[in-house]
């Protein structure tokens, strides 16, 4: 199991969860993103996010999906809980 895409992570069980908590957020070494019907893209350049004193704050909790082309929040859908809904956490976005 790919355990760098959130869409396996699908019914599973306690040992899984510790696991990708130990290990944090892991992201593929994708590069060439697909492009959508508007030729826009996701880009690893969206994960560091630039701050207006000049640092660069990594969003390691943004993680990709590329059977999707979906991005999600790591502890959202890690964590999830089926009565709430939360769009980073259940389907993802690419918008």
């Amino acid at each position: 199991m790919d355990v760098t895409n959130p869409n396996n992570w699908k019914n599973i069980n306690q040992n899984f969860i510790d696991l990708l908590v130990e290990k944090g957020p892991l992201r593929g070494n994708v590069v060439d993103f697909p492009k959508d019907s508007k030729n826009r893209h996701f880009s690893s350049t969206y994960y560091p996010r630039h701050l207006s004193n000049g640092e660069k704050n990594d969003r390691k909790w943004l993680i990709y999906s590329v059977s999707l082309d979906k991005i999600f929040y790591f502890c959202c859908k890690l964590f999830k809980q089926e009565r709430n809904y939360i769009q980073l956490a259940n389907e993802g976005t690419s918008d």
